[in-house]
């Protein structure tokens, strides 16, 4: 991990992957826009692990919208991923493996975007909470 403070979001991903049999993980691809790709290179860099920031971030993610549901963005802030994702079609690959029970969770959440925008919306935010973005 990171020498800086770690969140829940970190140990919980961290105790799910590191507790998660490889035979009950999944291998993703996960598409980011360049932007996203290269704060999430830049945290990686620092020290994270790949696997574990990506659980953080869905785990960060599932939390919101359980706690206040979905809702269409507003603000600059906000509408930053949206506007990534759509500008930017040659987006860069992100192969992770994710354990199956986070997947289902995070696939199962009610939002009305696609899971390749959902996977983007998660690591943005979760970047953004660590001053990368």
């Amino acid at each position: 991990m990171m020498s800086e403070s770690v969140d829940k979001f970190e140990l919980e991903a961290h105790y799910l992957y590191e507790n998660t049999p490889s035979k009950n993980r999944k291998l993703r691809a996960l598409l980011y826009p360049t932007e996203v790709y290269d704060a999430f290179n830049n945290l990686i860099e620092k020290g994270a692990k790949r696997p574990a920031t990506v659980c953080a971030s869905m785990l960060r993610y599932i939390e919101k919208i359980e706690t206040n549901g979905f809702r269409e963005p507003a603000g600059d802030v906000e509408l930053k991923p949206y506007i990534l994702h759509n500008k930017n079609k040659n987006k860069k690959r992100v192969s992770v493996c994710i354990p199956v029970e986070l997947l289902e969770r995070f696939e199962g959440l009610d939002v009305p975007t696609n899971n390749t925008l959902t996977y983007t919306l998660a690591m943005y935010d979760y970047l953004l909470s660590k001053g990368e973005m």
